[in-house]
Order: structure tokens, then C-alpha cells, then sequence
């Protein structure tokens, strides 16, 4: 048996260019509702894995999954963001964008 970091590696490598990172993320994001818990956890150490890594292609598809924060803290965005956008200028929008969503996610909860 393959391990998810196998199986998602393959697709990312085998995956046409053509293909944007987004269409990609959607991909690895319906995954996750299709298949049991620990399969989830996997796919999310994977995605913790390619966030610290210098893949561009699959730095971007766990930057644009959009199903849950890619990380635990703002501090820890905020940090792992920079290094990207370091890394990787273009990635600049949606690591803002990722850190809005977050704001405005933690000020809903704290209506409540």
C-alpha cells in the first residue's frame, strides 16, 4: 500500500501544467470529504509538509486549499506567510488573503 504523501506526490507530478494549483487544491480539498479520518489527517501532514517546503507547485496547492486554515495560529501565518512571499512574491495576495479569511473567522467566534 502507498502512503497519501505518495499517492498526493504522484498526482502533483503527473498532473498537465495546464492544470492551475487552485484546480489542484480542489482536487486534494474533495479528498478529504470522501475519505476516512485518518486519511484526513494524513492529507493535512502532507499539506503541513509542502507549506515548509520550496515546491512552488506544491507550496501553491496547500496554499489555496480552502477547507481549513493551514495553520494553527495567526503568529505561526504570519511567519510561515512571509517566508513565502520571501520565497515566492506572486504568492503575496492570497497569503493576505488567507490571513483576512482568518480575522474575520476569529472575529465571528468572538460574537458568539
Amino acid at each position: 500500500m502507498i502512503s497519501m504523501e505518495q499517492a498526493l506526490d504522484y498526482l502533483v507530478e503527473r498532473i498537465s501544467n495546464r492544470v492551475k494549483s487552485s484546480a489542484l487544491s480542489d482536487i486534494v480539498e474533495r479528498l478529504l470529504w470522501c475519505l476516512d479520518e485518518d486519511s484526513e489527517k494524513a492529507i493535512f501532514s502532507v499539506r503541513d509538509k509542502w507549506l515548509n517546503g520550496c515546491d512552488l507547485r506544491r507550496v501553491e496547492v496547500a496554499l489555496f486549499m480552502q477547507e481549513s486554515f493551514p495553520f494553527d495560529d495567526r503568529d505561526e501565518m504570519v511567519r510561515q506567510c512571509s517566508r513565502i512571499v520571501r520565497l515566492w512574491p506572486h504568492l503575496k495576495d492570497r497569503c493576505e488573503e488567507v490571513l483576512n479569511e482568518w480575522d474575520e473567522y476569529c472575529s465571528g467566534r468572538e460574537k458568539t
